[in-house]
């Protein structure tokens, strides 16, 4: 994946956005692979913990 740094912000080439669409079409149709290998190898997945307001905290 290539990003290139312009003076007003970030800006991804060609090959990098097919790469992108090719792996949110095959996660859509159920394969994972091509989306997580979009990933660094040392990333940690984590989930959005359970509940509604789950950045508050609330007296026990």
């Amino acid at each position: 994946m290539k990003l290139i740094v312009y003076r007003r912000g970030w800006m991804v080439d060609d090959a990098t956005i097919e790469e992108l669409r090719q792996a949110v079409e095959a996660l859509d149709d159920g394969d994972p692979g091509p989306f997580a290998s979009l990933f660094a190898a040392d990333a940690e997945w984590r989930g959005i913990p359970s509940g509604r307001l789950w950045w508050k905290r609330v007296p026990s």
